[in-house]
């Protein structure tokens, strides 16, 4: 198995207030026992994370051919980011990009994507948020307000959770996103990775 995340980004979210935020989030996994308050780096790629707590066997429903993901990785963890954050590894499994004018949708081959690579840099270097043009309405339009499949980011609040099962899958009896938007006040998009 390849190593795969699901991604919850709060696009509103500005610099300075994002470590409360992120620890927000992360109090709530906690309070709900859906993470071990005791961070460590084996649970996730690079850096330290949360492994999975006590209640996801509660909350999640195994297929019959589905891997228990909780029970047989290594790798599988909640890592929190609270600061300039691009959804990396969104690229290899990139659909389509989304002007949000005109609403033109263009493949992850067209020239469009070399503007959103460009506009990466930008904002992880420099924190700036530079415009794209659209080919199909000529508007000048920030890259972070771009519609794209997967949601890349461009944000300052981010969080991986490594290797869970898709939060769109019908094994699931909460909605992830929803039960933090709920406990935090903040509006948080779903998204995903893949290596």
């Amino acid at each position: 198995m390849s190593e795969s995340y699901q991604l919850l980004i709060d696009h509103d979210a500005e610099l300075a207030g994002a470590p409360s935020i992120g620890q927000s989030i992360i109090d709530t996994l906690i309070s709900e026992r859906i993470i071990l308050p005791e961070a460590q780096s084996e649970c996730v790629l690079t850096g330290v994370g949360y492994p999975p707590g006590p209640r996801l066997r509660e909350l999640y429903d195994y297929g019959e051919q589905e891997l228990r993901y909780w029970d047989m990785l290594r790798t599988i963890g909640v890592k929190l980011h609270t600061d300039r954050y691009v959804n990396f590894f969104g690229f290899p499994v990139f659909e389509e990009s989304g002007c949000p004018e005109c609403d033109e949708r263009f493949s992850d081959q067209h020239v469009v994507m070399d503007a959103i690579y460009d506009c990466v840099s930008s904002f992880i270097n420099d924190d700036r948020l530079d415009n794209i043009t659209c080919p199909s309405c000529a508007m000048d339009i920030p890259c972070d307000q771009w519609v794209t499949v997967p949601d890349i980011g461009f944000c300052h609040v981010a969080v991986e959770f490594w290797n869970w099962p898709s939060f769109a899958s019908k094994g699931w009896k909460i909605s992830m996103p929803d039960l933090l938007s709920s406990h935090t006040g903040r509006v948080l998009a779903h998204s995903w990775g893949h290596m």
